[in-house]
């Protein structure tokens, strides 16, 4: 869940990607991650997700962009 908080952006994310190794936990965590984004994302109503999931995914996404003035 932590991790989660690091990646402001999906370009980060892949940047930290190619930069693990393939086989470290690492590595993993952050595909579990990407996962939960791209399935948040995606289909945010869709998930049958409860409160809490709901949630800690809501709170764990970046803030949207400031718009240049």
């Amino acid at each position: 869940p932590s991790a989660m908080k690091k990646f402001a952006s999906s370009r980060s994310l892949n940047k930290i990607l190619a930069q693990c190794d393939s086989s470290s936990r690492e590595y993993e965590e952050i595909q579990a991650v990407e996962r939960k984004w791209h399935l948040h994302l995606a289909t945010p109503r869709c998930l049958p997700l409860d409160r809490r999931a709901k949630a800690s995914l809501f709170f764990a996404a970046p803030p949207p962009p400031k718009r240049a003035p």
